[in-house]
């Protein structure tokens, strides 16, 4: 569809009244319409409270992460790591104060909160039965509101008129019966008395009632622990701001192995500070460029190993013979017997089965037990056959 000429000026001029801030100030202050806590990890909107803890913290870090003005990535990284830190302070604090919160809260108001959490529990009734009907049997006030249920179901027969549709409906859903089975019990209830069906609620009642009197304790032991501060179970707003902290900590830790990882490129700063030596990622990098200039360093050997003395290897003994010649010995016992420091000299050492194999000696036999001895017979049968 094809725009005259006329709307086209009109929109030309429109556009020209709304064009947002155009000063970098006024950006920044746009920026944070939309800020309310501040703690996701990946935001870069600064607030004033944040920029002067940021500012407070640059000072006092200056040592721990030093940069040159002409690296620009390394003051990036320390800035990002600087806001990552106040962040994390700030989400502590806000936890604590939450924490005080919720325990002032237990206090006070324990039995309201309850309540509205079983009525916001049981406003799902309908859709899975099953389900929230257990989550409401884990609480006194879940308990109440399933006594409500039912007490209303009985107080609709005393009239004498029975069930409609709808109250039959609830009382399936309060029984918690499955989908499969719901239309079968729909008609059964239709066709039941009043007594039968005052019969079915009151036995519901008392077993309500039963397992109310047996969480009771668990009820005031789970305030007590509340209003010190130990919940049993953490609230979501909690839980969230333990999350943000979570992450805050991951983006902290990968900023600070970024830094070490720039600043471990550097080999003047290598050299000059003999602190970066006794990094692993500074050692990795000091070794991969040695190996680039060819230069591989000697491993040094280790100082608790003994070092062997050099010298003639022992004589091997003739293990040939089972028993040693009587020639032998007598001649062993004249050396021994004369008083210049000769020594025996041993005989050959016996060749060793890749030797023989290689110079054409006969194979070493091989000791078989009487079942290798009963294969190998077979074997030479079937070869036969």
């Amino acid at each position: 569809m094809a725009v005259s000429a006329a709307r086209l000026n009109a929109n030309r001029r429109n556009s020209k009244k709304s064009t947002g801030p155009v000063t970098q100030a006024g950006k920044d202050r746009i920026r944070l319409n939309a800020w309310k806590h501040g703690f996701r990890a990946e935001s870069d909107a600064v607030g004033p409270e944040e920029a002067e803890a940021v500012a407070a913290r640059r000072e006092q870090w200056a040592g721990a992460f030093p940069t040159s003005p002409d690296d620009e990535y390394g003051r990036w990284l320390v800035e990002k790591l600087l806001l990552a830190s106040v962040r994390i302070d700030r989400c502590q604090d806000h936890q604590r104060a939450q924490a005080r919160y919720e325990a002032d809260r237990a206090a006070s108001c324990w039995v309201v909160d309850r309540e509205a959490e079983a009525a916001a529990l049981g406003g799902r009734l309908s859709s899975d039965p099953d389900r929230v009907v257990s989550r409401l049997c884990q609480s006194g006030a879940g308990l109440d509101w399933l006594l409500a249920r039912w007490n209303g179901l009985a107080d609709r027969l005393d009239d004498e008129a029975g069930w409609d549709d709808a109250q039959r409906r609830l009382c399936l859903d309060l029984m918690q019966t499955p989908d499969e089975f719901r239309e079968a019990d729909r008609v059964m209830l239709a066709r039941l008395t009043v007594d039968d069906l005052r019969y079915l609620v009151r036995d519901h009642v008392s077993g309500l009632e039963a397992l109310k009197e047996s969480t009771a304790l668990l009820d005031e032991s789970s305030r007590a622990l509340a209003e010190i501060g130990l919940p049993t179970a953490e609230h979501s707003h909690l839980r969230r701001l333990r999350g943000h902290e979570s992450a805050l900590w991951r983006r902290f830790r990968s900023l600070e192995a970024s830094y070490k990882a720039a600043r471990a490129r550097d080999p003047d700063r290598l050299d000059d500070d003999p602190e970066s030596q006794d990094d692993p990622i500074g050692d990795l990098m000091a070794y991969a460029r040695m190996v680039e200039r060819g230069e591989e360093p000697e491993p040094a050997p280790p100082a608790d190993l003994p070092v062997a003395l050099e010298g003639p290897p022992d004589p091997r003994p003739d293990r040939s013979a089972r028993r040693s010649s009587p020639a032998l010995a007598r001649e062993v016992d004249l050396v021994l017997d004369d008083e210049s420091d000769a020594v025996p000299v041993p005989s050959a050492p016996v060749p060793s089965f890749a030797t023989a194999a290689r110079s054409g000696l006969a194979e070493p036999q091989v000791f078989m037990n009487r079942r290798a001895r009963r294969a190998l017979k077979k074997a030479k049968a079937g070869r036969r056959s």
